[in-house]
C-alpha cells in the first residue's frame, strides 16, 4: 500500500509589516518573508480582517479602500498545501479624506530618502522609495523640495484628483582644496578628482562643483613633493586643507652622488658627498637665506635661523649647478 505524506505545517507569520503612501483609496504595504518547510506560495492581505488581496511578492498596493476610513492591515503566508500562517502584527492607517498628491523625489534613477518636501506649509520627509504623500489643497499651492547636497527645487501645483509629481534633484556639493607646504600656499599643484584635474592658484586653491554626495578619491601631485592620495566622503560643501611634504633629496652630478637629509628638516641639515661645493639656501621669493662652503664629505648646516617653510637648495660644484626643495619644520 502506498502511503502519501501530508504537510500540515503552516508557514511562520510574516514580520516587519509597514505601511506607506497612504491615499484616499489605497495604501502600500511591505513585509519580511515568512519561512515554511515546503516554501511559501502566496501572501494574503487583510484589511480589518477582510481578505482584500493576495500576492507572491513581499509588497502590495491595496486599492479600493474608502476615504477617511481607519484600517488595520495584517498579512498571512500560505504554502503550496494551502496551510495558512497566523496573521502578522497589524499596522494602522487612516485613508485620506480626499484626493492626494504624491511627491516622488529622485537623483536620476535613484530614489532619494529623507528629502524634505514642503507643500502648502506642511512638511514631510520622503520614504525609502523617495515618496511622500499630502492631502490635496485647493488652489495653486507652492511646494519646495530640499536635500542636503542637492539644489533646491521650488514650484507650485494645482490638483483636484490623485496626482503624482516627479521631482529630479541635481547634485550641488562642492569640494575645495587648499594646498600648502605646511606654511605657505603652493601654486601650480595638480589635483586629480572625480576624473578631472585642475591646478591651484596663487593662494593654493582649486575647487570642484556639482558633485553628488558620496565617496571620492583624489590625488595631489607637484614636482619636488610627495604625492598625496586619499578618499573623502562628501555630504555637503567641504574644504580640504592639505600640506605637502618635499621629497627626500638625492641629487646626482657626474662626479658625485650628493645627499641632503633629513627632509623635512628641523634645526639642521646634513650634506653628504659634496666636498668643495658651495651651497645656497633660498626662500621661494628667490632671496638667498644661507650661503655655505662645504669643506668635508659630511657637513652639518645649521637651519635654526630659517622660519618654517619650503626652500630651494642650490648646489654649485665643479661648474655644475643642481637645485632641489627642502622643507623646514620646527
Amino acid at each position: 500500500m502506498k502511503v502519501t505524506k501530508t504537510d500540515a505545517s503552516a508557514p511562520s507569520a510574516p514580520t516587519g509589516l509597514a505601511v506607506s503612501n497612504i491615499k484616499s483609496s489605497s495604501v502600500d504595504l511591505s513585509w519580511n518573508a515568512a519561512t515554511d518547510n515546503t516554501g511559501v506560495n502566496v501572501y494574503n492581505i487583510y484589511a480589518n480582517d477582510v481578505l482584500v488581496a493576495s500576492t507572491g511578492k513581499l509588497s502590495c498596493t491595496v486599492t479600493g479602500l474608502q476615504p477617511n476610513t481607519a484600517y488595520v492591515f495584517k498579512v498571512t503566508a500560505v504554502d503550496y498545501k494551502k496551510n495558512e500562517s497566523a496573521k502578522s502584527t497589524g499596522v494602522n492607517a487612516t485613508t485620506l479624506a480626499g484626493a492626494s498628491i504624491t511627491f516622488s523625489v529622485k537623483d536620476g534613477s535613484t530614489a532619494l530618502k529623507d528629502a524634505e518636501v514642503t507643500y502648502g506649509g506642511d512638511k514631510q520627509l520622503t520614504d525609502a522609495s523617495g515618496n511622500t504623500v499630502f492631502p490635496v489643497k485647493a488652489g495653486n499651492i507652492a511646494y519646495q523640495v530640499f536635500k542636503k547636497g542637492y539644489k533646491q527645487v521650488t514650484g507650485s501645483i494645482s490638483a483636484s484628483k490623485d496626482t503624482t509629481l516627479s521631482i529630479t534633484l541635481l547634485p550641488d556639493c562642492m569640494v575645495s582644496f587648499v594646498i600648502t607646504d605646511g606654511t605657505n600656499p603652493l601654486q601650480g599643484v595638480t589635483v586629480y578628482f572625480n576624473g578631472v584635474n585642475k591646478t591651484t592658484d596663487s593662494q593654493g586653491k582649486t575647487s570642484f562643483s556639482e558633485l553628488r554626495p558620496g565617496n571620492y578619491t583624489y590625488m595631489i601631485r607637484m614636482t619636488g613633493y610627495n604625492d598625496v592620495a586619499k578618499s573623502v566622503n562628501i555630504a555637503d560643501d567641504t574644504t580640504l586643507t592639505i600640506s605637502l611634504t618635499a621629497k627626500t633629496t638625492a641629487l646626482a652630478t657626474k662626479q658625485n652622488n650628493i645627499e641632503i637629509y633629513p627632509n623635512p628638516a628641523g634645526e639642521q641639515i646634513w650634506i653628504e658627498n659634496a666636498a668643495g661645493a658651495t651651497i645656497e639656501i633660498l626662500d621661494l621669493s628667490g632671496t638667498v637665506r644661507l650661503n655655505v662652503c662645504i669643506s668635508s664629505s659630511l657637513q652639518k648646516i645649521e637651519t635654526l635661523c630659517l622660519p618654517e617653510g619650503t626652500y630651494v637648495v642650490r648646489i654649485m660644484l665643479n661648474g655644475q649647478t643642481t637645485t632641489s626643495l627642502i622643507q623646514i619644520r620646527k
